[in-house]
């Protein structure tokens, strides 16, 4: 998944300047992607991160608090054919 960080001066459009994009898989933090290349390599890497305790329990409490989250489901867009 990418949870989306909006510019905190607000307002800016999806994929603009001033959005990053953390991406996020099986609770280990891949990486902030700032423009439609950075997503695409971030989510296609392969990645043999473990569960990632400390990220869990950050991402937890900021679901607690922010329940109306701004995220991408990475899974369903397909993979670049090579």
């Amino acid at each position: 998944m990418a949870l989306r960080e909006r510019d905190p001066r607000g307002g800016l459009p999806e994929y603009m300047q001033g959005t990053d994009l953390h991406v996020v898989d099986h609770w280990t933090y891949l990486g902030t992607a700032r423009t439609e290349e950075e997503l695409a390599e971030l989510r296609f890497r392969e990645s043999s991160a473990a569960f990632d305790v400390d990220v869990y329990r950050i991402l937890v409490r900021h679901f607690a608090k922010h329940p109306k989250l701004d995220w991408l489901d990475l899974r369903r867009t397909e993979r670049p054919v090579s």
